[in-house]
């Protein structure tokens, strides 16, 4: 979660490339993050 808030604020153009790859993560919490970002930025 943490790494997740670090690259929004340091390189949004990084996060929306490992988006995507992170949906599967088997951390409930982090997968929702996850998700909640895609939506947020429009990656779906």
């Amino acid at each position: 979660e943490a790494a997740l808030a670090y690259l929004r604020m340091a390189s949004q153009r990084a996060l929306v490339e490992l988006l995507p790859n992170l949906r599967s993560d088997p951390d409930p919490l982090v997968a929702a993050q996850v998700e909640q970002m895609i939506v947020e930025f429009g990656i779906g």
